[in-house]
């Protein structure tokens, strides 16, 4: 048996709330928040009571549009907001989440550094609660450079808010 659930965030789960349950929500993207509500916020509600600490993997491009439905859900202690999300809604609808922002791989190949930087830090002031924020870029390509890595590091590691 595996303590790893969603291998891609664990790693970031183990720094910021050890021992907590995460389930991934990769598919939700593809719903409606009324088709969620009805089908699957059920499933989550009951995972969350069955655990102190839950989290929400949801690597899809637009978790605003079914937030209001993950804010029902108790012990909501983290979610993985996807690449392109509405991360300033996000916020709004969960202060007291901590939010680990995803940086797009695509994105992160094709974009200019200033673009990058850019990216990013309105990124991190529109998700920034001090304690419970990260951003992470996963699922790199071997034909991303090794030089946008750098640079993608470099900028997060430069971020005052």
């Amino acid at each position: 048996m595996s303590d790893t659930v969603s291998a891609g965030v664990t790693g970031i789960l183990r720094k910021t709330i050890p021992g907590i349950y995460l389930t991934s929500n990769c598919s939700v993207d593809m719903v409606s928040l009324e088709i969620y509500k009805e089908f699957l916020l059920p499933c989550d509600k009951a995972l969350a009571e069955a655990f102190p600490e839950f989290g929400i993997h949801h690597c899809g491009k637009s978790m605003e549009h079914v937030v209001e439905g993950y804010r029902e859900v108790q012990n909501l202690k983290f979610t993985e907001v996807g690449a392109f999300s509405d991360v300033k809604k996000v916020r709004e609808v969960l202060p007291d989440v901590f939010l680990n922002l995803r940086y797009s791989p695509v994105r992160l190949k094709n974009a200019t550094f200033e673009e990058l930087k850019n990216d990013v830090v309105k990124m991190a002031r529109d998700g920034y609660v001090e304690g419970l924020v990260s951003i992470s870029c996963v699922g790199i390509g071997d034909d991303v450079p090794d030089e946008k890595v750098r640079d993608f590091l470099k900028v997060v590691s430069s971020i005052r808010i």
